[in-house]
């Protein structure tokens, strides 16, 4: 019952772990204690991976609290989260498990079936990302970009 515009944006859930942290797997992370929040895309890919011993605190932030003060070695969060808080702040002392990624995620926009708007938007869209809008945009707020789509 719903169209979707071409996606703009990617996502993927990332492990979050103390700087000092030797956890470099994703094999090392299914061994380890995790925090994901509560009804959260991390929750559900703690839970496809197998994931034991797990935590599932309010939000991701909390998550991160829950690494920083020790009571979890690994977050799974949003990448774009991650990114946004990890190394800053009161999060400086976390760092994002490197090559280390789950589930990727594409973001559209959600329009009705056999709307008028999808043809503009979609062109809106690509015309966004052509002259450089998106590109910036994503770089101002550490969001990944669905080229392949835009391109097109």
């Amino acid at each position: 019952q719903i169209d979707f515009s071409v996606s703009y944006a990617k996502n993927a859930q990332v492990a979050v772990v103390l700087s000092d942290s030797t956890i470099t797997t994703k094999e090392q992370i299914k061994a380890a204690s995790i925090a994901v929040e509560n009804g959260s895309a991390g929750q559900a890919v703690a839970n496809q991976e197998g994931m034991t011993n797990v935590s599932a605190p309010g939000n991701q932030k909390q998550a991160l609290i829950e690494v920083k003060s020790g009571n979890s070695d690994v977050a799974i969060i949003d990448i774009t989260m991650a990114q946004s808080l990890v190394g800053k702040g009161d999060f400086a002392n976390l760092k994002i498990v490197e090559n280390v990624s789950y589930g990727d995620e594409i973001f559209a926009v959600g329009l009705r079936k056999g709307s008028n708007l999808k043809e503009d938007l979609d062109a809106f869209l690509k015309a966004q990302y052509a002259n450089g809008t998106i590109t910036a945009l994503a770089e101002k707020y550490n969001v990944g970009i669905n080229t392949e789509a835009l391109s097109k």
